[in-house]
Formats: structure tokens, sequence, C-alpha cells
């Protein structure tokens, strides 16, 4: 899986167009409000998870689920807030 992902980004730094459009996006993430909010939610589910961890409900060995879960949930509010744009219904 890795291989085929470095092999993918290889690839698009091959592509003039994909080069100059990757600017444009690093620019945009590094816009101090979407900074802001995604230091927050990472910061919320750290305080989460470190308080799980006190009342042992959470060890160590769950980082990796516990960043999965957590792109995994940002990508579903992504699509949900995407299709509430475009006037779907959510239910």
């Amino acid at each position: 899986m890795i291989s085929y992902l470095i092999i993918f980004i290889l690839w698009t730094l091959t592509q003039k167009k994909i080069r100059q459009s990757i600017v444009s996006v690093i620019k945009a993430f590094m816009a101090w409000k979407i900074l802001v909010l995604i230091f927050a939610l990472l910061l919320y589910v750290a305080l989460i998870a470190f308080g799980l961890f006190k009342i042992g409900l959470w060890d160590k060995s769950l980082i990796k689920d516990t960043i999965l879960l957590d792109f995994w949930g940002r990508i579903n509010n992504y699509d949900a807030f995407r299709q509430s744009i475009k006037g779907r219904a959510l239910f």
C-alpha cells in the first residue's frame, strides 16, 4: 500500500499542472484560520485520548486506531457539509 502511495506521489510530481496546483493547496492550508481550526480539533482529540488514558480506557497501542477514526470522521463530516451546501437532505 505504501509503495503505491509513493509511486502515485512521484507520478504527480512529474505532472506540471499538478505541481502548480499543489503550491496553491499548501498556501490555502497555511491560512491562519484553517490552521487554528485544525490544531483545535487535534488538541480536542488528544485531550479526549488523554482523559481516557487516565481512567484506563485507552492505551498507547490505540494511537493508530485513534488517528484513523479521527481522520475518517473528518472525511464524513466534510462530505455531509458538501452535500448540505448543494441543498441535498442529509437524512
